[in-house]
């Protein structure tokens, strides 16, 4: 955590950014005080990480390349379902769902094979 002390001056005529908001204006950093520092992860970025630990640390976890490749696979999938059923002429709608407090507890797996067995072409959504 920072606490940054400046001034706010105009931009030079040349820098001006008209397309962004603030774009007329910059920052002149005076002073930086580190008020606390982070503490290190309890493991690298880079290595096999048992379930527990992946999903403790998830923000930090979902920036490795492994987490990128996931996400592709997911994406991959989840598109070519959309695709499949728009051939057949469905429509696809989105439904708002209720959930507990203490849905959090439950595995991501558990909650993607839920999601993959909703989308089995045995279970088609009504056409609307």
């Amino acid at each position: 955590m920072l606490t940054v002390t400046g001034m706010v001056n105009k931009r030079p005529e040349k820098n001006i950014q008209k397309d962004k908001l603030n774009g007329d204006i910059e920052l002149e950093v005076k002073k930086v005080e580190i008020l606390s520092k982070a503490h290190e992860l309890p493991f690298e970025l880079s290595a096999d990480l048992n379930i527990d630990t992946y999903l403790d640390y998830l923000p930090f976890t979902l920036r490795t390349e492994r987490a990128k490749k996931i996400f592709k696979v997911q994406e991959t999938i989840i598109q070519s379902f959309r695709e499949a059923l728009k051939e057949e002429s469905f429509v696809e709608f989105q439904s708002p769902v209720l959930v507990g407090g203490d849905a959090e507890a439950v595995p991501p797996l558990s909650k993607w094979n839920t999601i993959m067995t909703r989308l089995l072409p045995s279970h088609k959504p009504p056409i609307l």
